[in-house]
């Protein structure tokens, strides 16, 4: 199977065989001041290796005393040799993916989307809380060599995930299309792809 390409930009660089992000594609998550988040308390924790061997371990956290707010975590955490080698915590909070978008992903996925970029290099794929109907977060991190680095955070619905055998395509929607009573669409819907082939996350407007 071929999908029709667009104008297409690597979401990250390989800087001397290491991942180096893109400030455009990384929007910081407004978390707010919160003085009572004192602990974490672990929800789940997953293994995950490269095809070279490499294994890392994702811890997923909810904040401890927020067993009542939304959000199945609040904290992530990523280890390599034992050590804690990255974290990122958002206060609204991610969630297990849902039954429709595992079905497209993997049977086997849970809290993320792990995937293959090179013998070395994994793509790990979090999708965060929908609020009042805003498309969600989605966040994409690379393990590489001992190493994570986040490449994407940006709000988007995931409304379809195609594959062929080396490529996958997300068709993704940056905003919330709104509808007058009779059914029509007061705005169009703002798409993009999101192209994962070539050991690279590409990203387009169309």
């Amino acid at each position: 199977m071929h999908f029709l390409s667009y104008a297409q930009e690597p979401v990250f660089a390989y800087d001397n065989n290491q991942i180096k992000s893109k400030p455009q594609f990384i929007e910081a998550f407004n978390n707010g001041n919160f003085d009572n988040i004192t602990s974490h308390s672990l929800q789940k924790s997953y293994n995950v290796s490269a095809q070279n061997g490499d294994k890392y371990i994702v811890k997923c956290f909810k904040n401890a005393g927020w067993e009542n707010e939304p959000g199945d975590w609040h904290y992530l955490e990523i280890a390599y040799n034992g050590q804690t080698i990255y974290s990122i915590d958002y206060a609204d909070g991610w969630e297990y993916l849902s039954p429709n978008l595992k079905s497209s992903l993997s049977p086997m996925a849970d809290a993320f989307y792990q995937k293959d970029l090179d013998c070395d290099t994994v793509m790990l794929l979090f999708t965060g809380i929908t609020i009042m109907s805003q498309p969600p977060y989605i966040t994409v991190i690379i393990l590489k060599k001992g190493k994570a680095t986040l490449v994407l955070n940006k709000p988007f619905f995931i409304e379809k995930v195609q594959h062929s055998n080396n490529e996958d395509v997300f068709s993704l929607c940056a905003n919330t299309v709104e509808y007058y009573d009779n059914g029509t669409p007061i705005n169009n819907a703002s798409i993009q792809k999101l192209y994962v082939k070539n050991k690279m996350i590409f990203i387009s407007n169309n």
